[in-house]
């Protein structure tokens, strides 16, 4: 786990339901539409950079994994 990916859910979980309440027919729906999206693309893009970093950390374990039981890097 690491703390991109901790914000990264957390910004998820708040814009999910940013976005159906933005659906309620109220003066400031379009607003919390637009929040939502910004919270939820904020999301997206720590997910990705979430991925790319955990990407890289299974590859670090693996060649750390060969070495020691007398693998081939």
């Amino acid at each position: 786990m690491s703390r991109v990916g901790k914000v990264r859910t957390g910004l998820l979980l708040l814009g999910t339901p940013l976005l159906v309440l933005s659906r309620l027919d109220t003066p400031f729906a379009g607003p919390l539409f637009i929040a939502a999206w910004i919270v939820l693309g904020l999301g997206l893009t720590g997910h990705w950079i979430a991925a790319y970093n955990y990407f890289w950390a299974i590859l670090r374990k693996g060649r750390q994994q060969s070495h020691r039981d007398g693998g081939t890097a």
